[in-house]
């Protein structure tokens, strides 16, 4: 199981992101006041309804979040990793797949493999190294 990003405020209200539990500093943000972990999709999208305009983004994988141009921006982060929506589902129509799975879980899921003669487990494979499909999620990825 991948270990998620690590948020911590330092005393003077920094906020800083860090891999895992090491000391390698992933990013900082100087204006972030609040983290949030809901426990319920219906509680992150009232969370993110109260936030101000731009203020606050989502984090499920972390890759698109690390590379916004101005990370100082963001106020609030509200953590998704945990709320079930990271699946892959057949379905009659096609397939189902939440926002917050992996691109590399497209690579390699056999319904995604044979939806559309493959064309999706096929960008997904030459969007990225691994290592970075392993972390990006397909939601981030479209945002």
């Amino acid at each position: 199981m991948k270990e998620p990003l690590t948020p911590t405020l330092s005393p003077e209200g920094r906020g800083r992101f860090q891999e895992g539990t090491g000391n390698s500093r992933v990013n900082t943000w100087t204006g972030l006041e609040r983290y949030h972990k809901p426990k319920s999709v219906r509680d992150a999208v009232a969370i993110m309804a109260r936030a101000p305009k731009g203020r606050a983004a989502w984090l499920a994988g972390g890759t698109r979040l690390l590379a916004r141009p101005r990370p100082d921006a963001l106020s609030a982060v509200i953590d998704i990793s945990r709320l079930g929506l990271s699946y892959i589902k057949a379905a009659r129509s096609g397939i189902r797949i939440g926002a917050a799975t992996p691109l590399q879980d497209l690579v390699e899921h056999a319904a995604v493999g044979a939806y559309a003669s493959g064309l999706l487990a096929e960008a997904a494979r030459t969007y990225t190294s691994r290592q970075h499909r392993n972390r990006a999620t397909l939601g981030g990825t479209l945002s």
